[in-house]
């Protein structure tokens, strides 16, 4: 049995395979059942293999043997530490991944499954789960959102590259302790509303690497992470952005936060935006600049600490407003001031 050498394998299962080439005429020698199934995907062809088994390890072969034309490898993943103490569900109670990520396999503590199911089940402590995609994701939305079991994400060969919205990416991950985004690709993203809503055991977070120019939303994007105390925002590109209300309400262990390359000009609600940071001893907002549509609905600085020191610039009016609430502020600290 010969298959067309343009051909290749697009998509494994445990009754078919799939093929993609140029027209059904290159597969013409292929034996089984094939019918064309999407005429507006790429010529992707099915065939039947549930009485051929011979087919797939012919296919198998034939691709080790044929160095251009290889099995379609896995051109993003992400890797996930599960962690419970019985049964666990990997992905949460919600069925976004059955219906929206859909990866095109799994490898569940090493092993290959190609039937792909929203619910996977451990009776062990600790789990690896690699989640393997071979087309680009485009939005991210919600993608991790109430997955309560999931201790570490790394993200460092997933494609974003085409991803314009994050919005709760990672809400209510309440287990994770590390992540990995070094490689992640924000740079079309426009929304990170509430992109990591209580992350309740998230103790540290650089995201010195991301783009943020196209941002409109940071909307509650770190509110209520109880346990961050580091966090890198330095590069981060503010110019766009109208919403930062509750973006870090509840941070409860930060005792300090350098925005000094915030960009406020279009900011147009920073409700209780630093509200709950009770350990918060300095902050710099030496360059927010005031919109004339500014709304605060609730003190920006509800629940810090009475001797917070706050750099700012003195035509931010509404915010001085707010600033003389509390005991002190400072328009002239470096960016390496530090309370003694």
């Amino acid at each position: 049995m010969s298959t067309d050498r343009d051909a290749q394998v697009w998509k494994e299962g445990p009754n078919q395979l799939e093929l993609k080439g140029k027209s059904k005429a290159e597969l013409k020698n292929t034996k089984g059942n094939i019918r064309k199934f999407n005429k507006k995907n790429n010529n992707r062809y099915r065939i039947n293999t549930k009485k051929n088994t011979y087919l797939i390890i012919t296919m198998i072969l034939l691709n080790f043997m044929t160095p251009n034309n290889n099995m379609i490898e896995c051109n993003q993943n992400i890797t996930l530490k599960i962690r419970g103490p019985g049964f666990s569900d990997v992905l949460g109670p919600t069925d976004l991944f059955y219906s929206i990520y859909h990866p095109n396999c799994t490898y569940i503590n090493g092993i290959r499954n190609n039937t792909i199911t929203n619910r996977y089940y451990f009776n062990n402590i600790n789990n690896t789960v690699k989640l393997v995609w071979y087309n680009p994701i485009t939005k991210c939305r919600g993608m991790f959102k109430g997955c309560s079991n999931i201790t570490e994400i790394d993200l460092s060969n997933f494609d974003t590259s085409k991803v314009k919205e994050m919005t709760s990416m990672f809400k209510e991950c309440i287990q994770l302790t590390s992540i990995n985004l070094s490689n992640v690709n924000t740079s079309k993203v426009t929304s990170m509303n509430s992109m990591f809503y209580k992350c309740t055991q998230l103790t540290s977070l650089d995201l010195s690497t991301f783009k943020t120019s196209s941002v409109t939303n940071m909307n509650a994007m770190f509110a209520h992470c109880s346990q961050l105390s580091s966090l890198n925002l330095s590069n981060f590109d503010t110019s766009k952005v109208t919403i930062m209300c509750i973006m870090f309400s509840e941070c409860s262990k930060l005792t300090s936060l350098n925005l000094y390359n915030f960009n406020t000009e279009r900011v147009t609600n920073m409700t209780s935006m630093f509200s709950g940071c009770k350990n918060l001893e300095y902050i710099n907002l030496q360059n927010f600049k005031e919109n004339s549509s500014l709304s605060i609905n609730s003190s920006i600085f509800n629940k810090v600490p009475d001797n917070i020191v706050v750099c700012l610039n003195q035509n931010s009016n509404k915010i001085l407003k707010e600033i003389k609430k509390i005991n002190c502020y400072n328009l002239d600290c470096s960016d390496n001031w530090k309370i003694e």
